[in-house]
């Protein structure tokens, strides 16, 4: 997940906009999907961004349940 971060954050960001104050929770919300790895290990960068895509629409509907 550090790695991840490291690497594809600032092209994350750059199209999915994200307060600083959830860039954290949001990796850490990746990393806590049971296909992380499945997704993340040993794949291209475009790969792992489109995962990350994936995981921010879901991140958003989970932080609007909360709140609700």
């Amino acid at each position: 997940m550090q790695s991840i971060k490291a690497r594809l954050k600032n092209d994350f960001l750059a199209s999915d906009l994200l307060e600083d104050e959830f860039v954290m929770d949001f990796f850490y919300f990746c990393s806590d999907d049971e296909n992380f790895i499945k997704y993340c290990k040993n794949k291209t960068d475009f790969e792992v961004l489109m995962f990350l895509r994936y995981k921010y629409k879901q991140y958003f509907k989970s932080r609007e349940d909360i709140q609700d």
